[in-house]
């Protein structure tokens, strides 16, 4: 128990508070759905998804906590090279 304190207080110094993250990302994800005139695909919905958790982690937590940064780009990629397999497949068929 003592372990897991540690960690979740760990993570509020680099995520900020769990409550005020979570509101955060909601709104992101709420936003985007409000605003957004396509249908995603499943790698797109879970790739924002992921870029919206890191952006609020930005907001709310240690915006200077270089692994959030990197998680965006990283999940980026995912979803460009997935998109771009999917474009491959097709060209190919």
């Amino acid at each position: 128990m003592e372990k897991a304190r540690q960690l979740t207080q760990s993570r509020r110094e680099t995520h900020g508070p769990f409550e005020i993250h979570a509101n955060t990302k909601v709104a992101l994800q709420a936003a985007f759905r409000i605003n957004s005139r396509r249908g995603l695909k499943a790698v797109q919905r879970v790739g924002l998804d992921m870029i919206f958790e890191k952006i609020s982690r930005i907001a709310v937590g240690d915006p200077d906590f270089i692994d959030h940064w990197e998680d965006i780009s990283g999940y980026s990629q995912l979803v460009a090279d997935w998109l771009r397999e999917e474009q491959n497949e097709r060209a190919d068929v």
